[in-house]
């Protein structure tokens, strides 16, 4: 065998090279309550567990690009069928309140929680002239904030609103 020959051959490599993706799944329970407080005011919670698959992009990018030795500064992403959904738990507690005819105010505060965003990392391969990196879950955020919103009805064609929000993530 030559010294640029590899130990395996090409079927024994596919054997362990492509693997299924396994399917995934959640369950999403979410809860909202509103309680009023006199005719024209209400306080309100809501909580909910969301997610979000990652775009195709990120799936499949160069699916069917075999890796080429080069100079050592190509470099390509493969995609990854393998991902994980993005997973959020949201909170909002809120209240509204009509403080003259036409007039309302609503302030609202939040809690969002994100795990399982997209990052990429390189491949080692064994050969310093073939490079490639590959899509995994890795980001986290986390951001919190509130907004208060003031609304003034003026006719069935003509309304306003002037919001102020602030968040930290």
């Amino acid at each position: 065998q030559d010294a640029g020959e590899p130990d395996v051959t090409l079927e024994v490599r596919q054997q362990y090279w492509y693997k299924d993706a396994s399917p995934k799944y959640q369950l999403s329970p979410r809860l909202g309550v509103a309680f009023p407080i006199n005719d024209n005011g209400v306080i309100y919670f809501s909580y909910g567990y969301f997610f979000q698959m990652p775009s195709y992009n990120f799936l499949y990018t160069n699916s069917r690009i075999l890796l080429r030795q080069g100079t050592g500064n190509e470099s390509t992403i493969f995609g990854n069928p393998n991902l994980e959904p993005e997973r959020s738990i949201q909170y909002e507690l809120g209240f509204k309140q009509e403080i003259f005819d036409g007039t309302a105010i609503d302030v609202v505060g939040y809690y969002k929680d994100t795990r399982n965003y997209v990052s990429s990392r390189p491949q080692t391969t064994g050969n310093p002239s073939i490079n490639y990196g590959i899509y995994f879950n890795r980001d986290y955020s986390r951001s919190l904030g509130f907004t208060f919103a003031f609304n003034q009805y003026v006719s069935q064609r003509f309304n306003f609103s002037l919001d102020y929000t602030f968040s930290a993530v």
